[in-house]
């Protein structure tokens, strides 16, 4: 079992997932496992994603499923997911090589629910704006996304946090959640999530 299990919904997405899953495998940080949903694609992101299985065999682990949208995909994930630690990154994102250790020195360090960082808005060529966060309590709803955050697993699960069904604003009811069960979180400065 991994101590960090990294979940990535995938709809139609062969153009970005293989630069998102070579950020993970670029990682300085090594001790975790993904879960790769597949939403129902209609390209070939699933020959991708077999690509990367045969590769890594023990550390993908892909879930094919009729599209339900990315909320219903990372909820089937998280009822699979084994790891210690949650994160979440979305298909056609990706990260810097020291964003998992970023975030897990800090969780480790004193067992926080959650560690909330910054991130890049960038393009294909450039990076627009990065946006860090200081460590007020307000700075949890800078961004309400799943993504620049490391959740300790059995937070959420006590808590039967999950993402809505409906395709909008699902992850404001998760995060909403997350922020107002616990103050035990943990603002790091750093933006190294490239949205």
């Amino acid at each position: 079992m991994s101590k960090v299990t990294i979940i990535i919904p995938v709809y139609n997405s062969a153009e970005y997932i293989g630069k998102c899953i070579e950020s993970i495998l670029n990682q300085t940080y090594h001790d975790y496992d993904i879960l790769i949903v597949n939403d129902g694609s209609k390209d070939n992101s699933q020959q991708i994603i077999n690509e990367y299985k045969e590769k890594y065999p023990n550390m993908f682990f892909p879930i094919i499923e009729e599209n339900q949208g990315i909320g219903m995909a990372r909820n089937n994930a998280l009822e699979k997911a084994t790891g210690d630690y949650i994160m979440f990154i979305d298909n056609d994102d990706f990260i810097d090589k020291d964003y998992i250790s970023s975030h897990i020195k800090e969780l480790e360090e004193k067992d926080y629910d959650m560690v909330l960082s910054g991130y890049k808005r960038v393009t294909d060529t450039e990076t627009q704006f990065s946006v860090t966060l200081e460590d007020y309590p307000w700075s949890r709803y800078v961004s309400i996304a799943p993504w620049g955050r490391l959740y300790k697993a059995s937070f959420l699960k006590e808590n039967d946090i999950k993402f809505l069904k409906t395709p909008i604003g699902e992850d404001i009811y998760f995060n909403l959640q997350a922020n107002t069960l616990t103050n035990n979180i943990k603002i790091i400065d750093y933006a190294g999530y490239n949205w």
